[in-house]
Parts: C-alpha cells; structure tokens; sequence
C-alpha cells in the first residue's frame, strides 16, 4: 500500500506532533484567542502544500480572508483560480 504524502505545514515540531502532516478527509481546527500564535497563518500554510499536493481545500475564517497574505504565504504557487 503507498503511503500518501501528508500536507506539512513546514515546520518540523509541529509536524511531529500532528504525525507528520494534516491527516486528509478529515477536518482539521485551530483555534485560539484572536490575534494571538497566528492560527490564520498556519491554516493558510497548510491549505497551500495541501493545494501543492494536488488537494482541495476549504478554508473557513470568520474573521475574513486576507487574500494579499494568502497569496505572500503561496511563494509562487499559482492559487488564481482558487482565490475567490
């Protein structure tokens, strides 16, 4: 059986304590006080290697989506039409 790469969220510590990456098909929360440990930050980071991977993602914020630092957080993955 092939083992799936999991979506990293580039930092080695949190990646190990979440077993390696987002498990897939599962819903994953991050959740905190606002403005505070940059939760957003880290979701977009996830969404974007789960995007790299060939994934789909919903990302929910119910603060409102910055779409200018999603696309900084991309470093070049074309995200054009998944931005809406």
């Amino acid at each position: 059986m092939k083992e799936e790469k999991l979506p990293s969220g580039g930092v080695a510590c949190i990646d190990y304590v979440m077993s390696g990456g987002l498990e897939p098909g599962v819903m994953t929360e991050l959740y905190g006080e606002g403005g505070t440990g940059g939760k957003s930050n880290m979701c977009m980071v996830f969404a974007v290697s789960a995007l790299s991977l060939g994934r789909s993602v919903i990302f929910l914020d119910t603060e409102g989506l910055s779409t200018e630092r999603l696309l900084q957080v991309s470093g070049g993955v074309t995200l054009a039409s998944c931005v809406t």
